[in-house]
């Protein structure tokens, strides 16, 4: 499916957000009396690593996505998505400082969404394989959800990855006294990665103690935030209510409505919609899945690896690893399209095609590589930069060819490779970016290559759809135009 779709449960990813907060842990109560009425509250969490709780999360959506119907103009189509997510969590490494968790790990019960469009419907759902899953958040700009089991695919990632995470939405609160009745402002680093975005440039979120009743505090939270999301503007009106339990010390229910109006970007589409959340966090045992025997041969700390996303194409036939900065753009049986896009600006295009198998007598090695990809960049090719050939690990046999060129005086770089396996299989690829954009672009080509591996097409793939020619083609030259946008 092309990215221009509503990427399965993209809700997360589109900061479904505002107001969700699925267990707000605020502790030990400070008292002052007015008769028989508590007046003050200390909301400020307490945490030990053996406390685990039970989380349910429901989330509809609707509203408009907004593309580039025909690259200039934007078209509108309407997207509706009904996500629940059920899972226990507990922390396995806390704050020295305040006491809130800095990791933790869930395990998964249920994680699904439907997602329909004008024109089609997709489900997600996390595997079992992948049901348990760790969030590391030691700093506000690195907050990492990831599943030690091995690689998440993207869909899984956003289903997962909702807005006010509660691994992290302790970070909300004040951590002093409030009055009954009183407000504040809402002020913490975390706030971007609870709402799902990069950075905050504005925000006025206030918050208030709005009753104690029955055992609970009530906070409202109204506000309106702008930031960014992979350099795209995003502008969030949120209202959410929240319960803290007086005798459990911790937030049992949320219910949560937002707006959020997102800019299109470069492989995203924009959005505007509206959510309704709501949430319950239930202290429980430790469930079997969570204990520290289970998880014993699990690596729960955040690493590069662990970050990378697993891309199986059945069309096509074949599987990788992606860094998260690559979003699919394409999928179909003569060729997958990839886009880097870091800080909001497009690092490179990558376009990877499955190539007819080579007859019994044919050889294939760099020079002819090296021909095939002059003669497809024609005029724009100026020279070779570097040239190597390896095996991988996964006993595919690579040629390597780094091309410097000029479209439309543009300085390029293009990073080309012939991937053949024993059987014959074959693929090319070929990533297309500034020469400016090198350094950023770092060895982003190498991870996703080294991991390649070739499986059973579909049923559905048709053999003609593959290419002869070794070389793939490049990004057009009106891709590389929209750089300079």
């Amino acid at each position: 499916m092309s990215s221009q779709h509503f990427s399965v449960t993209r809700w997360s990813h589109f900061t479904l957000s505002g107001a969700v907060i699925a267990c707000l842990v605020c502790t030990s109560l400070h008292t002052v009396w007015a008769g028989s009425q508590v007046t003050t509250v200390l909301l400020r969490p307490v945490w030990g690593e053996g406390d685990c709780r039970q989380v349910k999360i429901t989330l509809t959506l609707t509203g408009e996505l907004k593309l580039y119907g025909d690259g200039t103009q934007t078209t509108e189509t309407p997207v509706s998505v009904d996500a629940h997510l059920q899972y226990a969590e507990r922390p396995t490494k806390l704050s020295g400082e305040k006491g809130v968790p800095t990791e933790t790990v869930r395990a998964y019960k249920t994680a699904n969404a439907a997602i329909k469009y004008r024109d089609d419907s997709v489900t997600s759902r996390l595997r079992e394989d992948r049901a348990i899953v760790a969030v590391s958040a030691s700093k506000p700009g690195n907050v990492v959800v990831f599943s030690p089991m091995g690689p998440l695919r993207r869909d899984e990632l956003d289903l997962i990855n909702v807005p006010y995470n509660t691994a992290i939405v302790d970070r909300l609160l004040p951590n002093r006294v409030v009055t009954l009745g009183s407000h504040w402002k809402l002020k913490t680093d975390y706030l971007a990665p609870l709402l799902g975005l990069d950075e905050i440039s504005e925000s006025d979120v206030d918050c208030r103690l709005h009753s104690m009743k029955d055992g609970l505090a009530i906070v409202h939270m109204t506000g309106t935030v702008h930031g960014a999301v992979g350099g795209v503007s995003s502008k969030i009106e949120l209202a959410a209510k929240y319960a803290f339990n007086l005798k459990r010390k911790r937030i049992t229910w949320l219910a949560a409505s937002l707006q959020e109006d997102r800019s299109i970007g470069h492989a995203q589409p924009g959005f505007d919609v509206a959510v309704q959340l709501r949430v319950n966090a239930e202290p429980t045992d430790l469930v079997a899945e969570l204990h520290d025997d289970v998880l014993a041969d699990l690596d729960l700390h955040a690493a590069k690896a662990t970050e990378l996303l697993e891309f199986e194409s059945r069309l096509a036939g074949f599987q990788l690893l992606l860094e998260r900065s690559w979003q699919n753009m394409v999928d179909r049986h003569d060729v997958a399209i990839f886009r880097m896009v870091d800080r909001g600006e497009l690092v490179a295009q990558c376009n990877l095609s499955m190539l007819l198998p080579l007859e019994t007598e044919e050889k294939f090695g760099m020079i002819e590589f090296q021909a095939d990809i002059k003669r497809v960049l024609g005029d724009a090719f100026e020279q070779f930069v570097t040239a190597s050939e390896k095996v991988t690990n996964n006993d595919i046999h690579i040629l390597r060819v780094v091309v410097a060129g000029t479209v439309s005086d543009l300085p390029i770089q293009w990073v080309y490779y012939h991937l053949y396996a024993k059987d014959g299989r074959r693929a090319s690829c070929v990533s297309t970016l500034e020469s400016k954009l090198i350094e950023r672009f770092g060895a982003a080509d190498r991870t996703l290559i080294s991991s390649i591996r070739f499986i059973p097409p579909s049923s559905e793939s048709v053999e003609s759809t593959a290419t002869s020619t070794t070389a793939s083609r490049p990004a057009s030259s009106t891709e590389l135009e929209s750089r300079r946008q």
